[in-house]
């Protein structure tokens, strides 16, 4: 282990300090952008201001303590995923460690967390750009090190090739160093050569266009084909083709219209191939130094590289660039590749927003983006507006861009007609929202970037604001309302529930027929769809009938093409237009060009106008009603009914309970009266339908405080469109078969005069029977001579009976009547009473052994799948018990091969021991045999010197 001393700050290059103090314990981010040719070291010291326990001392309560974290991973804006997780700290005062990288461009993400504030202090070699997001992202918009280092070096052995272009000795030795430094290490073994030969030869074509212009020269084409020995360049022979084109239109007019015969087809396929040999003999010749033909592609080649010197590092940029642009899997193994990852670009688009109240609903940003070339598009959103959501929208498709964690994932946008419409809708919670800014910022690989269709950014939108009751029927529709349109017309269509749970689906139908959907919970929005206007289909029509004459008369006498008949009818098509509606949109002006181009196409098909509705269904039944919701909705289904029995006044709209308000404020409660021809039936016709007005507002504010307590189903449907558009769109009620209904009434009366008050008598005769027999007292009087009405109070005894209708069907909802139950007696499966015979019984009784067989053969599927699941478990359990017997197997296995290690290591040791106690021993008796033989020497000694 290393121990890293933290001293002296002022001896490295470069230093960088953060430091914040907040109260709460907030995670704070901060980038890091680094870039160089070396191993990168950085020292890093985190210092944590925390809150020490007051009562200190023990280490227990030293434990308590909060500490600051410091993580250092790897981030790429243009990846959802976190990166490399490279260093985490954990201190509750201060710590410091070294951070090693490798060579190339990084970046890094520092995620600080303490309870106080922090202090980072970075100490490096290396410059590094260590700050908030707005600093660090704009110098990701340059090229890497290692990138311009690649390029450079390619680029030079480009101009070695060009400057020994004339020499024999060093042309093939440049030639050999320019193809070691434009192909990547390892790349023969890949089998992509060619392929990354193509690639570098296409880059290189595109920078010469760049230096000398867009229409290269004739020489710089055979130079180009002498420096690469690619005939098969595309691009080239695209330019080519363009002067050949050109030639044509300057030649007699008399060749085209000939029909070429076997015998010259075969002719000019020699000529051809016969120039393609000649060409390329002359191609392989300038090759040779020494000739007339290499001396010319040398000063071409000459001209360029001085060109090219003037700006070497941008031209040598773009070459590498381009071949990278080229999407060639062989660039991939350059070591700068790895850079890429970290290169950004981006552009931001922002709008303000006012002061909205609690529990609103509005659009932020709606704008169309044209895609110049496909490309990887990351939006990303700053705003301090607690709940938004961003959609995008391909305009072709109409399909929206995936989602993660309401969040638009980064996606590859590839280029399209109509651009890409991008989105964002808000609301408020309990609290309300303060005035502020919202900003969009696009982030891709490299320029050049998505660009609007309009010169400037909108923020002003109108609103169209419709509420209405849920009531349920049969086809489980929500609401329907047409979509009238004087112009076409962008508009965000969003619908909202007072039950947060159900599930809803948003329809914008076109003639009956689907053209987007989207199902939601609660809340369902269309971000963005063109409503398409039927002048621009009719003016169309009148201008494509006249161009259609103009042209066959053109033709006739002059011999105009059709092709410029075409540009005539779009031209004269749009100058037919409204002109007090300003175009800025692109794409809906490629809608209008797209629907030119289908009449011209289709002039004999009748093509049908656009009939727009918008419609929201109930999903799976998950809208219940409440007891008190569900005698609401009847209440409101009796106003229905008495609307449409209304004869000669129809209420359109009115208060209840459909409302429609607009954000300015404008609001419309209005009831058309019929009018008669004598003045005085007129004014008393109108005092009595302000009367029955007043009755049905009495009873709508008597259901409208019911709600307030009861809080009643309802919804509420939006249509955003831009301020200046708001007049051009106009959304009704969809009563299509509420007028069909009345009209047919109108005919039946007509047919038959007095048809209408003949049914009302009846009706009304028989609501008295009823009320006569519930009634112990029955009054008398209800006569039937009280309802036969004189010729000259037909009109006022009309508007008395709605009213009395309206009153009596409220009352007969609250009697209880006990009318004679007859479904004992009555049984009934379909809508008709139907015969049964015999055909029909046996029929039922082959559907009742069918459904009895298909019973069968399901329990018999589910005895079998039961008896497999039991095989199954026992055959597990089997395994289990085998799998435990082989692991107590091989443990005792184990077990008793330590055992007999551990034997034969104690018998060794027993064994020296044993060995040692011998050794011993006969040492021991050794010593006694000597000690014994000395001891019977001494004595003979003494012995003898006496």
């Amino acid at each position: 282990r290393n121990l890293y001393v933290f001293h002296k700050p002022h001896t490295y290059t470069y230093n960088y300090k953060k430091t914040d103090f907040k109260p709460m314990d907030e995670r704070v981010f901060y980038y890091l952008h680094v870039d160089s040719l070396m191993p990168i070291e950085i020292l890093v010291s985190f210092s944590a201001l925390v809150h020490w326990d007051d009562t200190g001392g023990t280490k227990h309560e030293h434990s308590s303590i909060s500490k600051g974290v410091l993580m250092v991973e790897h981030f790429s804006w243009k990846c959802v995923t976190p990166g490399e997780l490279l260093l985490k700290m954990h201190t509750s005062a201060t710590k410091a460690t070294v951070l090693n990288l490798p060579v190339g461009r990084h970046i890094l993400l520092f995620t600080v967390s303490s309870a106080a504030g922090h202090h980072i202090h970075l100490c490096s070699m290396v410059p590094c750009v260590f700050g908030e997001e707005d600093t660090v992202m704009p110098g990701l918009e340059k090229e890497s090190y290692r990138f311009i280092a690649q390029a450079t070096a390619i680029l030079k052995a480009v101009g070695n090739v060009i400057n020994n272009f004339s020499s024999k000795s060093e042309l093939s030795k440049a030639l050999k160093e320019l193809e070691l430094a434009h192909c990547p290490p390892g790349l023969h073994s890949t089998g992509m050569t060619e392929e990354h030969f193509k690639v570098f030869n296409s880059a290189f074509w595109y920078l010469i266009k760049y230096v000398l212009g867009k229409k290269a020269p004739h020489s710089c084409k055979f130079a180009f084909r002498s420096f690469t020995l690619d005939f098969s360049n595309t691009e080239v022979s695209e330019d080519n083709t363009v002067c050949s084109e050109s030639l044509e239109k300057n030649s007699h007019s008399g060749w085209q219209s000939r029909t070429a015969t076997s015998e010259k087809a075969a002719a000019a396929i020699k000529l051809q191939t016969v120039w393609r040999g000649t060409y390329v003999r002359k191609v392989l010749k300038s090759r040779k130094p020494g000739t007339k033909e290499n001396a010319t592609v040398q000063e071409t080649l000459q001209t360029l590289w001085t060109e090219i010197e003037l700006n070497f590092e941008t031209c040598a940029v773009m070459l590498l660039r381009e071949m990278f642009k080229r999407n060639c899997k062989s660039t991939e193994k350059f070591p700068c590749y790895a850079d890429e990852w970290c290169k950004i670009t981006f552009a931001d688009y922002t709008v303000t927003f006012a002061d909205q109240p609690p529990h609103k609903w509005f659009v932020l940003f709606r704008e169309i983006f044209l895609v110049p070339e496909d490309m990887l598009i990351v939006p990303k959103v700053y705003t301090t507006i607690p709940s938004y959501r961003l959609h995008v929208v391909d305009n072709d498709t109409l399909e929206e861009m995936p989602h993660d964690f309401f969040k638009v994932e980064p996606h590859v946008y590839h280029k399209n007609k109509k651009g890409y419409t991008f989105m964002a809708e808000a609301w408020t919670g309990d609290l309300p929202v303060a005035a502020g800014r919202w900003k969009l910022r696009l982030i891709t690989t490299c320029s050049p970037l998505p660009f609007l269709s309009r010169e400037a950014v909108n923020n002003v939108y109108s609103t169209k604001e419709i509420r209405g009751y849920y009531i349920p029927n049969e086809k489980h529709v929500i609401f329907r309302y047409s979509v009238k349109i004087t112009a076409s017309h962008i508009a965000t269509v969003q619908v909202q529930t007072s039950k947060s749970d159900v599930f809803i689906k948003l329809q914008v139908l076109d003639n009956e027929e689907e053209i987007v959907s989207v199902v939601g919970m609660g809340h369902a929005v269309i971000p963005a769809f063109n409503f398409l206007s039927n002048e621009t289909l009719l003016s169309s029509r009148s201008s494509k009938l006249q161009i259609i004459q103009s042209n066959t008369k053109k033709e006739l006498e002059i011999g105009v093409s059709k092709k410029q008949g075409h540009v005539s009818s779009s031209k004269d098509t749009k100058a037919s237009l409204k002109p007090g509606l300003v175009r800025e949109s692109l794409p809906i002006l490629a809608d209008e060009s797209s629907l030119l181009e289908n009449s011209e196409n289709n002039v004999g098909i009748p093509q049908q106008p656009h009939k727009y509705v918008i419609q929201a269904l109930v999903l799976n039944n998950s809208w219940p009603l409440t007891e008190s919701q569900f005698v609401f909705v009847q209440a409101l289904k009796e106003m229905e009914k008495n609307e449409i029995k209304v004869h000669g006044g129809k209420l359109e709209e009115h208060g209840f309970p459909q409302m429609l308000n607009r954000v300015e404020g404008q609001k419309s409660a209005n009831i058309s009266i019929a009018t008669r021809k004598s003045k005085d039936k007129a004014a008393e016709k109108t005092e009595k339908s302000n009367k029955e007005k007043g009755s049905l507002i009495s009873l709508a504010s008597q259901l409208e405080s019911q709600q307030a307590v009861s809080n009643n189903p309802h919804w509420t449907l939006r249509l955003v469109s831009e301020q200046r558009e708001a007049d051009v769109l106009e959304v009704k009620k969809d009563t299509q078969r509420a007028d069909e209904i009345r009209a047919m009434k109108q005919a039946w009366e007509s047919a038959e005069p007095g048809r209408a008050i003949k049914a009302f008598q009846e009706r009304i005769r028989f609501i008295n029977k009823c009320a006569e027999r519930d009634s112990e007292k029955p009054t008398a009087g209800t006569e039937t001579a009280s309802l036969t009405p004189s010729t000259g109070e037909r009109e006022s005894l009309t508007v008395e009976r709605k009213e009395t209708a309206i009153d009596s069907s409220l009352q007969m909802q609250q009697k209880k009547w006990k009318p004679v139950d007859l479904s004992p007696y009555m049984r009934k499966t379909t809508s008709e009473c139907v015969l049964r015979s015999e055909s029909d019984i046996k029929q039922r009784e082959l559907q009742k052994a069918e459904d009895i067989k298909r019973f069968q053969e399901l329990r018999e599927r589910t005895l079998k799948k039961r008896e497999e699941e039991k095989k199954s478990r026992e055959l597990l359990k089997q395994n289990m018990l085998e799998m435990y017997e082989n692991l107590q197997a091989s443990l005792d296995e184990a077990r008793d091969r330590v055992h007999r290690m551990r034997q034969a290591y104690r018998s060794k040791l027993l064994e020296a021991e044993h060995k040692k106690q011998e050794e011993l021993a006969a040492r021991e008796a050794v010593l006694q045999a000597e000690q014994k033989k000395k001891s019977q020497n001494t004595p003979k000694k003494k012995h003898g010197l006496g």
